[in-house]
């Protein structure tokens, strides 16, 4: 899905381009770290796009996607993470006797 680029991201492609030049000053900006906010602003414009365009997500939904822009400081990748977060259709397995609010995690 094409994404029309917002007015921050033109301005900081702008921007790369002037750090870029052979005519660059030190005012331009470290063109490592316009690179990186021109690549955050980007996935922020096509976030913003799904989430107009999706429809309204539960709590538990909007915890899983959180953990996905978390990032992982593991060696486990962001979809591990995923797989251990309990979604609202998994079964709950007690134990004979034990009540899930004294159950200890």
């Amino acid at each position: 899905m094409p994404v029309p680029a917002s007015r921050e991201r033109r301005a900081l492609r702008a921007k790369i381009a002037r750090a870029s030049s052979k005519f660059a000053s030190e005012k331009d900006g470290d063109l490592t770290e316009l690179r990186r906010e021109f690549k955050t602003q980007t996935i922020a414009d096509y976030i913003k796009a799904l989430v107009d365009e999706a429809p309204a997500l539960t709590m538990e939904q909007r915890d899983r996607l959180a953990l996905l822009l978390r990032g992982s400081t593991s060696e486990k990748s962001s979809y591990d993470l995923l797989d251990s977060v309990p979604r609202a259709t998994d079964e709950v397995k007690e134990k004979p006797g034990v009540h899930a609010a004294t159950r200890p995690e």
